[in-house]
């Protein structure tokens, strides 16, 4: 496996996140069990469409994180009540 040296960096610099209110209020995120190469996290909505809504997420890096952006992804689907498929 390549060394994931910009990822330990972003990790390492980004330890704050389990500091209380380092993250936007209603949102809490970490790494997985498993790899820093996933996180996990949930939003609890307070206002507007999705008011009352918990929101489940993960954020995908790739071994050449920074240079490749992470991807972030909902799950379950979620879907928007304004607009039927």
């Amino acid at each position: 496996m390549p060394p994931l040296c910009g990822l330990k960096r972003w990790t390492d610099n980004s330890a704050s996140l389990s500091t209380p209110g380092a993250c936007p209020s209603g949102i809490y995120i970490t790494p997985s069990a498993e790899t820093l190469l996933i996180w996990e996290g949930v939003m609890f909505i307070h206002e507007g469409l999705y008011a009352d809504a918990v929101l489940k997420f993960t954020i995908n890096f790739e071994v050449d994180f920074p240079k490749s952006g992470p991807i972030f992804k909902f799950g379950p689907d979620v879907y928007h009540r304004e607009f039927v498929s």
